[in-house]
Formats: C-alpha cells, structure tokens, sequence
C-alpha cells in the first residue's frame, strides 16, 4: 500500500508589523513578520492522520517546519483547510529573516534541526498516544518558484495488538542504525487501559535492521516483546500494515501469604473448614502462612503437595506449593521466630517473622529505651535474614527474589498516613524515642519493591485487622515486580474487613501478588500484505 505524494504551492506574503511610539528608555520589542503559506495536495481522498488506505489530508492542529536563512526551526499552524486538500500555514518569524524555500511535516518541538542547509529530523523518545504528537508521515518539501512539493522520506509500519493488558503503559519500536528517523526506539505511552490499539511508527526507508516490539509497564519494566530478526527493505512511500498480534497469558503465578494467627485456632474447632475453603477459592500456587502452628500438616486440602517448615518457637512458618519446591535455607541463629528460604517455580522466596515490640499498640506502656531496644533487635533480625540471602555471595547469580512476612515493622514513608478505616491516622512509632524502629523497612526496600504499596499506587493498604497499621509485606525484585498483574491486602470473606473486634480468623489480614507472564499470538485470518515476508515472523515467543 503506497503513501499518495502530495504537491503543495507556497505563497509568501510577508506583512511589516507596526510598531507605535514608544518611551526612550524602553526596550524596543523584536519585529517580526508574518509568513503565511498555502498549500494544496495532489489528491483530495488523503488524510494527516493515516486511514486504513494510507492517505493524508490536513487536521486541526496541523504544523509544518519551516527551515529560515540563520538555519533556525520555525512552525507553522494550519489557518485554514482543515479536511481538504487546499490549505494555510502561517506563523511569525523575525523580521530580517527570510523562508529557504525547505520545510517539512509533522512538526515536533525540538525535534527538527538544520545540517547543512538541510532540515534534520530526530523523533522524541516518546509520545503520548493517542494526542496531537500522533506521527502520521514524515514528509519534506523543496521550493520550487513559489511550489513546495512535499514527499516522503520514509515509510510507515502499522501493528495492530489486541488485548493489551490493563497493566501496559508504553508501546516500544526498537531497532539499530537510527533507523527510527534519527533514533533507535520509540515508545507511544498512554494511560493503562485494558483494549486494543492500532500503532503507526515511521521508519527512514532502506534496509529496515532486526527490531523488537515490546509492552511497557509504568515503571518501564518490559512484560512482554518479540524480535523479528531478519533485515527487510523498505521503500519509500511503503504503508506496511503487520500481521495483527494478541496478547495472551502465557503463565500466571500467584503468591499467598497469611499470618494465621496461632495456626489458625479461631477455626481449629471447625477443622479448619472454612480456612481450607478459602484457600481453595483463590488457588495459590504458594502459600507462605506466618504463626502457622501445624497447617503444613493438611496442605494436601487445598491441594498443596509439597511443604517447607521452620520451627524456631511456638510461632514457626510454612511454606506450600503445587510445584516441588527446593529447602535453601532455614534460619534461626538469634532469630526469635526464624525465617525460610526455598526455590519454587524459577523464584527464590523467603518467608520470615520478625521479632515483635512488646507494646506493639502505641498504648505507650513501655519506655523509651525499652521502644529503641526492640527496634534496634528487630534491624539485626532483619539484617542477618539479608545477609543469608539477597546479600549471599553463594546466591549471588539468583535474580527473582521474593521476601514476604510479619516485619512487625511500619513504613517510614507512612507516617503520616490516613487509615482506610474511618479515616483515622495510622499507628506510628513514638517520635523521637523509636525512631530505630523506622531504620528497619529501608533495609529492604532499598533492595526490593514494596509490592502492594508500590503497585496501588503508594497508597496506604494496613494489614491489621483494625485497619490502622501495616505489618506485613510482599517485597519482590525489580524483575519480578514488572510481572506483577495485580497485589493488594485481601478484605471480605472468610478473612472478613477491618474490625476493631477480633472477630476476624486472625489479627492480621491476607495479601497477595499476581506474577503475569505474557506471549503474542498470530491472529489468523487477518488480510496482510503480500510483499512483507510475515511467514515466519514471531515464529517463537520471547517472555
């Protein structure tokens, strides 16, 4: 499919400004003068924002580059013509200066520059999609008299992928040899939307080099992309419309984590019924239970063959799973309640608990030194349990960690955090008497994203069943936290809301975290042009 030329007659009226009088001291304004243009296409049936034919017709918003005689950049904006083939750019420039006879289309601030008397184009490195940087063509034009003839100096390649995911931020073009118009990628970024959407990227026309095309989370971090490698060359004019792709879930993971309170006692006279059931409904792959007493025991009822334990007191922790899961590490040296390390589905996650503060409800009972002692005891769990693990030369090659537990610890990033619950202030460690106990969270989460906070948009999630103090945390590696789908505190049903009751199975609330891989699929049946060898384009997918 080919991209019409189109033919654009200039005409020059250049206006003197007026200038008034004006007081001696005063600084005189720049003159300027006006430049007005009009221009006309070849074809009437063309459109400056691509339809399905690959024509171009001018649209509110229109701006052309005008290169000037100082080898400055100038615009100009549509006045008149919108939807015709006839229209009108006009715009100040300094008076003194005078229009090359070059000027060039789309306009982007900043993005065309002079070489040599030429007009230079380098693409930003992103846009927002859809808006009014939306990149149609790339045309310039070369006076002639007093015609400007636009052409082409590139082609353009439309994909179209469906089912993007809710999570998707940016589409990205990558490829090498500023094959791009001057830049190696770029990105279309837009508001996470689950849909469709139609992408056009233009390309300097030749040898087109291997490229990826990849789904960008908000972060940057990269979910899903695919690699054509072969080097095909493109013409100018060409309007390549790709096979259509869909995104897929290739893979889901999902992690559960709970502290069950004493092994769950608040429903040991039912068997358990009720914690089994609930378990069922959300089909973790791994559960990682806090205070788990002897759960580890009827894992198979929730269909969990494998189990982890350590048992340094009364309070020990499990770890099950579907898969088979591998023991790295038991920890218990100084620990009060010990912590786990296993490896389960190509990820490394430990399980902890650290030490609690005796007078954990700020009822203020205990002393100042007594507030520092437990804090600072609760930073040396924490620091040894890293030590062991993300800091272990001997796990030095592990790269998909996840740590999650009853840290016992609140975030220093909320402290002044209003409580979902009746809108009352969080719970926060006595200022400056304990302020050691703050020293605790950044030991993590300088390593690793806070995954609830982080991907709910750092808002505050308290996981205690009062609803006024966060506890507990699912902290996972950058890595990982890019295929998070979806992670939050669990209220409603068996583990119930917060309550200032202990009503609830346990004094703490549930979290969770979805790890989501993607994959792009052919859809069939799509009409596809016949001169772009597609046959064994994304013949393999790339996670």
């Amino acid at each position: 499919m080919m991209i019409r030329n189109k033919t654009i007659w200039a005409v020059l009226l250049l206006a003197t400004a007026c200038h008034g009088n004006k007081p001696v001291l005063s600084p005189e304004p720049e003159s300027t003068v006006t430049l007005r243009l009009g221009a006309s296409m070849e074809s009437f049936s063309s459109k400056s924002a691509l339809d399905e034919e690959g024509y171009l017709t001018w649209q509110t918003g229109d701006k052309i580059a005008v290169l000037l005689d100082d080898g400055s950049v100038v615009s100009l904006s549509l006045e008149s013509g919108e939807g015709t083939p006839s229209a009108t750019f006009s715009g100040e420039i300094p008076a003194g200066r005078s229009f090359t006879g070059k000027a060039a289309y789309p306009w982007w601030d900043g993005a065309w520059s002079s070489s040599a008397g030429e007009l230079v184009l380098t693409l930003p490195e992103s846009i927002a999609w859809p808006g009014d940087s939306y990149v149609p063509a790339v045309m310039k034009a070369t006076a002639s008299g007093t015609s400007l003839s636009f052409t082409h100096v590139g082609a353009i390649m439309q994909f179209t992928v469906k089912g993007i995911p809710a999570s998707v931020a940016a589409f990205r073009f990558s490829t090498s040899e500023s094959a791009v118009m001057g830049r190696n990628d770029f990105t279309y970024t837009f508001t996470p939307l689950a849909g469709n959407r139609v992408f056009h990227v233009p390309v300097a026309a030749g040898p087109l080099p291997s490229y990826t095309i990849s789904l960008l989370d908000a972060s940057g971090g990269e979910l899903l992309s695919k690699t054509k490698s072969k080097t095909t060359s493109v013409s100018r004019c060409d309007y390549r419309k790709l096979t259509p792709l869909a995104v897929e879930v290739a893979d889901k993971f999902r992690l559960l984590y709970y502290n069950a309170l004493n092994g769950m006692e608040r429903d040991s006279a039912n068997n358990y019924d009720n914690f089994v059931a609930w378990v069922n409904s959300w089909e973790p792959d791994v559960l990682v239970l806090c205070e788990a007493g002897d759960l580890n025991v009827i894992a198979s009822r929730w269909g969990h063959a494998h189990t982890a334990k350590v048992s340094k007191d009364a309070y020990p922790i499990v770890i099950t799973s579907s898969s088979p899961l591998t023991v790295n590490q038991t920890l218990t040296t100084d620990l009060v309640h010990g912590a786990i390390h296993v490896s389960v589905a190509g990820y490394d996650i430990v399980g902890l608990h650290l030490r609690p503060t005796l007078d954990d409800d700020s009822s203020g009972s205990l002393s100042a030194d007594e507030y520092a002692k437990y804090g600072d005891l609760r930073k040396t769990d924490l620091e040894y349990i890293v030590a062991q693990t993300l800091d272990n030369p001997s796990y030095a090659a592990t790269t998909n960690w996840i740590v999650c537990g009853d840290f016992n610890a609140y975030s220093p990033l909320e402290k002044n955090a209003v409580s979902p619950y009746g809108g009352k202030p969080a719970y926060t460690y006595s200022e400056p008497i304990a302020s050691v106990c703050y020293e605790v969270y950044p030991i993590i989460a300088d390593k690793l994203k806070d995954v609830v906070y982080c991907f709910n948009g750092q808002t505050y999630r308290p996981s205690m069943y009062h609803g006024r103090s966060r506890l507990d945390y699912i902290f996972a590696s950058e890595n990982v936290y890019a295929k998070v789908g979806a992670a939050d505190v669990i209220l409603g049903g068996f583990p119930g809301n917060y309550k200032n009751t202990d009503e609830n199975p346990s004094d703490h609330m549930p979290l969770y975290m979805d790890l989501i891989t993607y994959k792009y699929k052919i859809l069939d049946g799509i009409t596809r042009l016949e001169d772009w060898e597609e046959d064994n384009f994304f013949n393999e997918i790339i996670l």
